[in-house]
């Protein structure tokens, strides 16, 4: 299956979930998006990587390594890696790291439909 094809599918998908969600009144319990977004910068995502490299270089010896990172760090990290992409049918990403989870708030965009989309 070509990306095309995968991209359209992952973007059905995405839509029809947000739809479903909506009518089913999701966003109870998700976080609430701050006053302002959260800014994306190759800043912040440059620090994630070098986060990541710190924590894979400095390995305990079974392997395990810990990650502290901000929602800046991994919204724009994210945020860029996706708009790297041809049709990538989600944008304006936001991620929250609250309340020991991880949620992804954004547009997906099909065609014409424009719909938010939550991930948790």
């Amino acid at each position: 299956m070509n990306l095309s094809i995968r991209a359209r599918m992952l973007g059905c998908a995405v839509v029809a979930l947000s739809l479903a969600g909506l009518a089913c009144g999701s966003g109870i319990g998700a976080p609430t998006a701050p006053a302002s977004p959260i800014v994306v910068s190759t800043e912040a995502a440059g620090e994630l990587e070098d986060l990541w490299t710190n924590a894979i270089e400095n390995a305990g010896p079974d392997g395990e390594v810990v990650v502290v990172m901000t929602e800046e760090q991994v919204t724009s990290y994210v945020a860029l890696k996706l708009a790297e992409e041809p049709d990538v049918p989600l944008e304006n990403i936001q991620i929250f790291l609250r309340d020991g989870k991880m949620t992804l708030k954004g547009d997906a965009k099909v065609g014409v439909v424009t719909a938010p989309a939550t991930l948790s």
